[in-house]
């Protein structure tokens, strides 16, 4: 996940084959692209060009460019591709780099893909890269082979050199300074978007997004499409919320609506146990969803789809 540097006040996130974008206060999250990725791994952000740049490393690895507004995506790199692990921009001189932790290799490019050429290629090095990110005229990375985070020259790759070991594998890593902050207009500082407010990719002006289970009406307000596997969640909220959440003992819903109108439970709030929505048996929760039907009311394998995904995350 990223933060796109403050200007447009919008959290970013990948996962599955989806890129989200939501607002920092957490209350509403928008689809952005769907069924573009195959297994994402890195994602930056250039608010001051208004764009994103992601890595996929499926069948067929690839990084892309994505407008921040959803509207424009293309890859930029295809070839010699396996693993991109990591990306980082060099804001400054306008080039992405980015790690292969499979080719043992850092590579950087311009921002289009042309120009594409090796900063360092190492196994012993750079054996396997899984951050990466640039200050100045140096590019630093952490390797979960060699156990620490390392930097060298960000042109020549030379006087590589160790900056800390590390007793687990090392992670993300990001250079935060001032000078790391790119001055950007805030397009969406003054805005009349209900929902989610994004930069357009022209820099004309910005565009309003409707959160899941909502669709924009002519009017530009968002009006609620929640599904018949959705509780809507009134205001302040004004959400669609999956209707595994409902009753379970849990305000996901700020204003309660979720836990409203609920049968008393049996289970003696053991969390060990799952109360079958007729309320008649109380079932152990390994029980939901394997594929037996444990409950009169065959509720313990109803949305496991829906529960598989929300338990991954």
């Amino acid at each position: 996940m990223i933060r796109d540097q403050v200007p447009f006040r919008n959290l970013y996130t990948l996962r599955y084959k989806q890129l989200h974008v939501q607002r920092l206060d957490g209350l509403y999250r928008a689809l952005l692209y769907d069924g573009f990725f195959q297994l994402p791994r890195a994602l930056v952000a250039y608010p001051s060009i208004r764009e994103l740049f992601a890595s996929d490393w499926g069948v067929k690895p690839f990084i892309v460019r994505l407008a921040m507004d959803g509207t424009q995506a293309k890859k930029i790199v295809t070839e010699s591709l396996v693993w991109p692990n990591a990306l980082a921009i060099d804001y400054f001189a306008e080039r992405l780099y980015w790690a292969d932790a499979f080719r043992d290799v850092i590579e950087m490019a311009n921002l289009d893909g042309t120009g594409r050429r090796t900063v360092i290629s190492d196994d012993k090095l750079v054996p396997h890269v899984f951050g990466l990110t640039i200050f100045d005229d140096t590019i630093f990375w952490s390797d979960w082979t060699r156990r620490g985070i390392l930097f060298a020259n960000k042109l020549t790759g030379q006087n590589s050199t160790r900056l800390m070991e590390t007793v687990l594998p090392p992670y993300s890593l990001k250079a935060y300074h001032p000078f790391m902050q790119m001055e950007a207009p805030n397009i969406c500082q003054v805005t009349t978007c209900q929902h989610i407010c994004v930069p357009k990719l022209d820099g004309s002006g910005q565009q309003c997004l409707c959160a899941e289970g909502f669709i924009m009406h002519e009017s530009g307000l968002c009006e609620p499409n929640c599904t018949k596997h959705q509780l809507l969640c009134s205001r302040p909220d004004h959400k669609c919320l999956n209707l595994i959440y409902r009753c379970d003992e849990s305000y996901n819903c700020r204003n309660g609506d979720d836990e409203m109108e609920c049968p008393v439970s049996i289970c003696m709030h053991d969390e060990r146990m799952f109360p079958c929505r007729d309320n008649r048996k109380c079932i152990l929760r390994s029980q939901r969803c394997d594929g037996f039907v444990d409950c009169y009311d065959e509720s313990d394998e109803f949305y496991c789809a829906d529960l598989a995904i929300a338990w991954s995350h």
